[in-house]
Order: structure tokens, then sequence, then C-alpha cells
């Protein structure tokens, strides 16, 4: 084969009609082309346009990018080859999950008690505005 019917794409080792590209090139036409180096799986040839990521690469907004930006984690529940970038609860900066105890750093004015972010520690822990932790007491207080 040379071209192919309509709804299939030329094989890229060429003389055989196929219905699906194989991973890391997306449909065009009648012929499977090149996804960005980063995708996996895309649907256009640009950063924006990956559907999934290669290793080392993780998915967040229809782009690959090698870590999550602030405000969000990597989120492979869905297995290594789909890992996303998912928001973290609105009270942490920076987090490990989607839950409110899973913070490792808080959103302004906000203190980090073990992995939870609070306006006001609680007892037996005292508050250090300079690295926004609760710190536990001393034993003599």
């Amino acid at each position: 084969c040379t071209s192919c019917i309509p709804g299939l794409v030329l094989s890229e080792k060429g003389g055989v009609c196929e219905s699906e590209c194989s991973k890391g090139r997306y449909k065009s036409g009648d012929a499977c082309k090149p996804c960005h180096v980063s995708c996996n799986a895309c649907r256009g040839p640009a950063k924006g346009d990956c559907l999934r990521c290669n290793p080392g690469h993780v998915y967040f907004k229809h782009t690959c990018v090698t870590e999550c930006p602030e405000g969000t984690f990597v989120d492979d529940s869905d297995g290594a080859d789909a890992r996303r970038c998912r928001p973290c609860h609105a009270a942490c900066r920076t987090c490990t999950g989607l839950s409110v105890d899973e913070c490792t750093s808080c959103s302004k004015h906000l203190f980090l008690q073990k992995t939870s972010c609070v306006l006001q520690c609680s007892a037996a822990y005292e508050p250090d505005s300079s690295s926004m932790l609760c710190k536990p007491c001393e034993k003599s207080c």
C-alpha cells in the first residue's frame, strides 16, 4: 500500500494500513507523525498536545513536565505510565496527596503541624513564625 482508505493510517514501515498509530505518534490524515519528544501519546506535534507522557515525565495540563509545579503533587495511582499532577488541598502550598492532612508546606498565614495546615498550633505545640511550623513544646513547658 502507498495510501489507505479513510480511517486507516499507513504504518511507519510502509506497505500496511493500520487503525492506530504506535506509541509516540498521532494520526495526521492517512499517516502517523511523531509526538513531541516528552509525549508517549498525543493529538498533535506540539508540547501542549500530550495525552500521556514518556518515563521521567508527569502529565500536567496537556504537557509533560519533569516535576509537578507548586500546589500540585505526582499521582501515580493509575500506574507509572499514567503519572499526573493533581492539585493539593487549598490549605497546602506543597503536598504529597489530595487530603488536608497530606501537606508538606502551607498556604499563607497557616502553620504546618505534622502534615496538616492550621491557623493556630494545638496544645503542646508552639508556633514558629519564621518557619511557619508548629514545633513541639519543651518537656519543661
